[in-house]
């Protein structure tokens, strides 16, 4: 009898210990990877659904600006939880806001959050290869007709074709311009080291705030838009935010600059409510 009371009590745990919530997602959203070459690539689902140069940028931006805050990487595989994270680059102020079914995580930055770079730090050459890089990443993927319409000026397009000549040529003597490795070779070496630190809050939370901004999510669209929707519309306050989700079957990812029109009234507002349950008043309200 004894037993079977000490069986009984540990099946009560064990369920205990998994989600109770049954929440459906709609369709869209990226699958986990079956294979990972480079764990520090975030937003790793994403890696052969982008071009290249937004590749690198995500990449190489997401890993400083989470390193930062001592983050983990949560596109590599699926969570025990679902979980979302807002991460948040304001004018003067950065947050990353974790929200699970038990709990939110509230890291606040306290110092510059972004990587200045020192230019003297680089030779002659690679100052040079910077330049080029910063413009035109990858160089094999550059053409003429990449400018967006309508269909440039003559002198423009003229323009564009020598520059392509031009970096053919440089290609030929600087074969490691094509290497993501080097760019990102000289974006370190060149950056300079501010002091940065975090603050870190646990806020309880119950299953019908999470509950709520899960459909706030879903009925969003946020599943279906593009990882960085176009944005059409005008703004003075400047601010970088990005989504993540892992819902422990698939991962998602939607980034932007500033307001954005493309996306729905709802997805703002499922942002929102992340900053108000975090009750950071003073950003939230700027929306």
């Amino acid at each position: 009898m004894k037993l079977l009371s000490i069986l009984f009590s540990t099946i009560l745990l064990s369920c205990n210990n998994h989600s109770a919530l049954k929440i459906e997602y709609p369709a869209g959203g990226y699958d986990f990877p079956k294979t990972i070459t480079n764990k520090d690539f975030y937003c790793y689902p994403l890696i052969d659904k982008i071009s290249r140069r937004d590749s690198f940028n995500i990449a190489n931006d997401n890993a400083y600006f989470f390193h930062l805050f001592n983050e983990q990487n949560i596109s590599l595989k699926p969570s025990s939880k679902a979980m979302f994270r807002l991460a948040y680059q304001g004018v003067t102020i950065s947050y990353v806001i974790t929200l699970t079914e038990d709990e939110m995580i509230l890291k606040t930055g306290n110092g510059r959050y972004w990587r200045d770079l020192d230019f003297s730090k680089l030779n002659e050459n690679e100052q040079k290869h910077y330049q080029i890089l910063r413009r035109d990443f990858p160089l094999n993927e550059s053409k003429p007709y990449r400018l967006p319409p309508p269909p440039p000026p003559p002198d423009m397009l003229e323009e564009e074709i020598r520059r392509q000549k031009t970096y053919d040529s440089i290609v030929k003597n600087t074969p490691e311009l094509l290497n993501p490795k080097y760019y990102e070779y000289l974006i370190k070496k060149a950056a300079v080291k501010d002091s940065f630190s975090f603050s870190t809050k646990k806020i309880k939370i119950s299953k019908d705030e999470f509950i709520n901004f899960v459909n706030l999510l879903n009925q969003s669209g946020y599943w279906e838009v593009r990882y960085e929707p176009n944005c059409d519309k005008d703004y003075t306050e400047y601010y970088e935010y990005s989504l993540e989700a892992n819902t422990g079957k698939k991962y998602n990812y939607v980034g932007n600059p500033g307001p954005c029109d493309s996306l729905t009234h709802k997805f703002f507002q499922a942002r929102r409510e992340l900053f108000k349950i975090a009750n950071v008043e003073k950003e939230w309200q700027q929306y």
